[in-house]
């Protein structure tokens, strides 16, 4: 009797008594954990009356975020791209061209920080973050631009297939139709939006899982582990993949309403816009916080 006593108090003492879990008044919960949401600043642009900001990428060896915005609707172009230094919120500025370049979308190969621009008229590239110049599709207004394997692939307005620029030349991919925006990861899947839905690819196969059929989500991004993640008037879905590329599905992990664009900071904390402020969310990691 006497050794299962000290046993059972042994087992007692050993027990953390643990305070109830605190209550954060600035968290939301993301997939499941609760992120504290701060504000970062209120981005600096000839906007609109209603702001609308359609994308953010961030040039990250200078940490450097990229937005394409609507300007003021007295402006010669009706589409720019901005940015701000996340490091130093006073180097802020809008990307130029020779003339009107009307840039739309953007995307950026981190590794030697050239930018790829689609414009109203052309795809552009920079030599300068801050600098943009012609380099193909003249004529061709560009919705969607995305630089895969160093070679860029761009959808053009009205048409809704995705074409890659090679030299002087142009490969269209007949297997896509009615494209208005995509991504594509290092390991070839493509994530895209058509007339259709949200889908899954295995880029230039027909291997492809249809993961909604809302085909109104507002923007496509990925995290710096490659995730899919895309964004709706209800909040933000995830790809989540399964044991099978057709087991892949699309999971909401945060109900944030009102998001106008999104990407993943060097940190790969959530940036995000509402209007023209920018907020970042960054996991609490820790079992005490509830939100």
């Amino acid at each position: 009797m006497l050794l299962l006593f000290l046993v059972g108090l042994t087992a007692v003492a050993s027990q953390e008594i643990r305070p109830p879990p605190v209550q954060c008044p600035t968290c939301i919960k993301v997939d499941n954990i609760c992120h504290n949401i701060s504000h970062l600043l209120q981005l600096q642009a000839s906007f609109r009356t209603v702001v609308v900001i359609t994308e953010l990428g961030i040039l990250r060896s200078k940490n450097i975020l990229f937005y394409a915005f609507e300007p003021n609707i007295t402006d010669k172009e009706y589409y720019k791209v901005g940015y701000v230094n996340l490091d130093n919120f006073n180097e802020t500025g809008v990307v130029v061209g020779a003339s009107a370049v009307n840039l739309i979308t953007f995307d950026i190969i981190q590794s030697n920080g050239t930018i790829y621009y689609g414009g109203g008229d052309a795809l552009y590239v920079s030599d300068k973050f801050n600098t943009v110049h012609f380099f193909g599709s003249k004529a061709d207004r560009i919705r969607s631009v995305v630089v895969y394997k160093n070679e860029v692939h761009f959808v053009r307005d009205g048409e809704g297939k995705i074409v890659k620029k090679q030299g002087d030349n142009f490969k269209i991919y007949d297997l896509y139709t009615s494209v208005k925006n995509f991504l594509i990861n290092k390991e070839g899947n493509m994530f895209f939006l058509n007339n259709s839905g949200l889908y899954l690819n295995r880029f230039e196969t027909d291997l492809t899982v249809r993961l909604s059929k809302n085909n109104f989500f507002r923007g496509l991004t990925m995290d710096l582990n490659e995730n899919f993640y895309a964004w709706w008037i209800d909040g933000i879905y995830k790809v989540v993949k399964g044991r099978d590329f057709l087991d892949a599905k699309l999971v909401r992990v945060a109900d944030i309403p009102n998001i106008g664009a999104m990407t993943f900071d060097n940190g790969n904390n959530f940036l995000f816009t509402t209007s023209k402020s920018l907020f970042k969310l960054t996991s609490t990691n820790d079992a005490d916080v509830r939100c």
